[in-house]
Formats: structure tokens, C-alpha cells, sequence
């Protein structure tokens, strides 16, 4: 069996008369660069959603495990999100943390709210919750949050783009997580 070394073959590629070979990488090259882009912006923009999610799970769930909060706690948990979602800046995220009471007519009203890079929910105003999460007399934690990305290759192809994350839990410990100032 015959060996073929890269040298004879890159040669035998350059004596080619027809440059069959060279037509034929020309045309594929740009398609398999431009490939490899496209999968790597969808890659980093499926890891940037993932971090968004995660973020806004880990923010809800540290929240839902205390009986009481304040506005220096919930700034903490707010600041968290930062680690959680490195290595992407969270100056093109925002992010809610708040908790939603239902009263026993089934009407939900936001009883406290904070928020990070943007305004936070009004207390007191009536919230409509996904269908069967509503329960009288009951409280919900809920986060929400979105990223606005922009991927690093591909930004002319795919612009910028809107991930937004919700995340809904009942308070852990006791039935409401009061707020203090």
C-alpha cells in the first residue's frame, strides 16, 4: 500500500492544469466558514439563555427559602445574578424578584418587589398569573427576567436577540416572605 504525504498531495493540488480542485474549494469554503460561524453564535447564544435561566431559577429559589427579606438582602440576591451569569454582563439583563399574594377571592396582588437594571413591579397592583397557579390565601415567589444578546460572530446575521426567563415557587419556609425596609 502506497502512502500519501501531505507534500505530494498539496503538489499534485498545485500541478492540477484543469484546478478543478481550487474551483471546487472555492466554492465550499465560504459555506463551511460561514457554517461554523452560524454554529458557534447558536452555541454561544444557547449558553447565554441557559445562564439567563439559571440565573433566574437560582434568584427565585434563594428568595423562596427565607422567612423574611430586606432591601439589602434582595440587592444582594439581585447582585448574585452577576457570578451566576458569567461570563456574560449583566448590564443587557434585567431582572424582578417579587412576591404575589392571592386572597381568598382569587384575585393576585403584588405585595413586594425588587429589581436589578430596571423598575420593579407596583405594590398593590393586580397580577395575572398562569392558569392553575392561582390558589386563595396563598403566597408565590416569582422572578423574571430577560437578556438582551448580541452574538460576538454573526452579529450583522443575527442581530441582537431577546431571551426572557419566569420562574414561579411557593415560599419554602413559611406561607409569605414579609418585607422590611
Amino acid at each position: 500500500m502506497r502512502r500519501i504525504s501531505p507534500i505530494s498531495t498539496s503538489s499534485r493540488l498545485i500541478r492540477d492544469i484543469g484546478g478543478v480542485s481550487i474551483v471546487e474549494f472555492a466554492l465550499v469554503a465560504p459555506v463551511v466558514l460561514l457554517l461554523l460561524f452560524a454554529e458557534y453564535a447558536l452555541c454561544d447564544a444557547m449558553s447565554a439563555k441557559r445562564k439567563l435561566t439559571i440565573a433566574t431559577h437560582t434568584i427565585g429559589d434563594l428568595v423562596a427559602r427565607q422567612t423574611s427579606v430586606t432591601s439589602t438582602s434582595l440587592a444582594t440576591y439581585l447582585s448574585a445574578a452577576s457570578q451566576i451569569a458569567a461570563p456574560y454582563s449583566v448590564s443587557n439583563m434585567t431582572i424582578r424578584i417579587a412576591e404575589l399574594s392571592t386572597d381568598n377571592t382569587g384575585k393576585t396582588w403584588v405585595s413586594w418587589s425588587s429589581a436589578l437594571n430596571t423598575t420593579s413591579l407596583t405594590t398593590g397592583v393586580q397580577f395575572t398569573l398562569p392558569a392553575g397557579l392561582a390558589q386563595n390565601n396563598t403566597s408565590l415567589i416569582y422572578s423574571s427576567s430577560t437578556y438582551q444578546f448580541t452574538p460576538l460572530l454573526g452579529a450583522s446575521l443575527f442581530g441582537t436577540m431577546t431571551f426572557t426567563s419566569q420562574f414561579y415557587t411557593y415560599p419554602r419556609i413559611t406561607n409569605a416572605v414579609t418585607y422590611s425596609n
